[in-house]
């Protein structure tokens, strides 16, 4: 079974740079992840803010706090996020979108 979840992560992860071209972290895990925690950004002139997720680590969830990353003229950073799939939920990461293309993350 553990081979099994490795196995199928390295093909989602695959799977999610060919789909957006770019460098990108995606893992399966069966457990559903806890509700995101509550975030109050603080205005940042040039920057915007990428909310906090939690991701797994040691086999428990752990809480990845939001940040400010600069802006890029034209684009809009769209947020990472877990999708629930048929085996499990999969961590998306985020990124900067054009024209509806990804073009990078942060």
């Amino acid at each position: 079974m553990r081979i099994r979840n490795i196995l199928l992560s390295v093909m989602l992860a695959g799977g999610a740079v060919a789909a957006s071209g770019c460098t990108t972290r995606a893992y399966l895990v069966s457990e559903a992840p806890p509700p995101a925690r509550a975030e109050v950004p603080v205005a940042r002139p040039g920057y915007v803010w990428v909310h906090g997720h939690y991701a797994r680590e040691g086999g428990r969830w752990k809480w990845v706090d939001g940040r400010h990353v600069r802006e890029r003229e034209g684009h809009v950073y769209v947020g990472g996020r877990w999708d629930k799939r048929p085996q499990g939920y999969v961590w998306i990461e985020g990124g900067w979108r054009s024209d509806g293309q990804l073009v990078r993350r942060p």
